[in-house]
């Protein structure tokens, strides 16, 4: 009977934990989603300069495979 209880107790924490955690992840995509939208629109006054940093590498692509960037 000790055991049985032991394990549905860590059951019940284990489920608990999961709910929380997935409220938190809901929570972030939520104000991550609502925060994309409120972004201002870029206006380039005329006789602007570009200024690029040629010291850094530049992309000319991005990668095909998204997974491969993990690797």
């Amino acid at each position: 009977m000790k055991q049985f209880l032991k394990f549905v107790l860590a059951s019940v924490v284990g489920f608990v934990l999961t709910i929380i955690l997935s409220f938190i992840v809901f929570i972030g995509l939520i104000t991550a989603m609502a925060s994309s939208f409120g972004e201002k629109e870029t206006v380039i006054k005329d006789n602007s300069v570009l200024e690029l940093n040629l010291g850094l590498d530049v992309a000319d692509r991005t990668i095909e495979d998204p997974f491969m960037a993990l690797l």
